[in-house]
């Protein structure tokens, strides 16, 4: 799962491909995201996983780890 989202966050979000992703890095902090690139990426993420993030978990996610816990807590959707 971390690959596939590296994978997004390189193409919606522009993390360079040197840059390694783990479950610690910040949204905000490390990756500097502003609101607008970071709805596109979830909306993408959505995409991928076949579900619905709401704004009050996408106010929460704070790092890739938090992103993922939250995918792996959701049902899926068709």
């Amino acid at each position: 799962m971390l690959e596939r989202i590296s994978e997004l966050m390189r193409d919606k979000l522009g993390v360079p491909d040197e840059m390694a992703i783990t479950g610690d890095i910040s949204f905000k902090d490390d990756l500097l995201s502003d609101s607008f690139e970071m709805m596109e990426f979830i909306m993408a993420v959505e995409d991928e996983y076949r579900i619905e993030i709401s704004e009050e978990e996408f106010a929460e996610l704070e790092t890739v780890g938090d992103l993922i816990d939250c995918i792996n807590d959701k049902p899926l959707y068709d």
